[in-house]
């Protein structure tokens, strides 16, 4: 019984952190990406910047909560993935938070976090 009153306690008082610990987050293996996507994250973790797009390295906002929460209002960032002839693909993007990365496949609405 008091364990289910700590749950119930958990989705009242934190509901984004119950909802992490009920959800396990979706996942794609980092050699199931796109090459693309695999070839920008390399760029991202090994040499930085500077980016070939504009919007490279801005801030992501998490404004739906579609990535776990955090406190720091800059801590996400956005990349976006180039398309096999070196464009912006209009829907591909990763997001940074921490050493975490996370690959969307329609511009930022739903998310899958990378795994080694």
């Amino acid at each position: 019984m008091k364990a289910f009153l700590f749950v119930l306690a958990l989705i009242f008082i934190f509901p984004t952190f119950a909802l992490e610990l009920a959800m396990p987050f979706p996942t794609i293996a980092k050699n199931d990406l796109p090459l693309e996507a695999r070839q920008k994250l390399q760029i991202i973790q090994s040499q930085g910047a500077p980016y070939p797009f504009r919007e490279d390295g801005t801030v992501f906002h998490n404004l739906h909560k579609r990535l776990p929460h955090s406190t720091n209002r800059t801590f996400y960032k956005r990349f976006i993935v180039p398309d096999s002839n070196g464009k912006a693909h209009p829907q591909w993007r990763l997001v940074q938070g921490g050493n975490a990365f996370y690959f969307s496949r329609d511009n930022l609405k739903s998310f899958l976090k990378i795994e080694d």
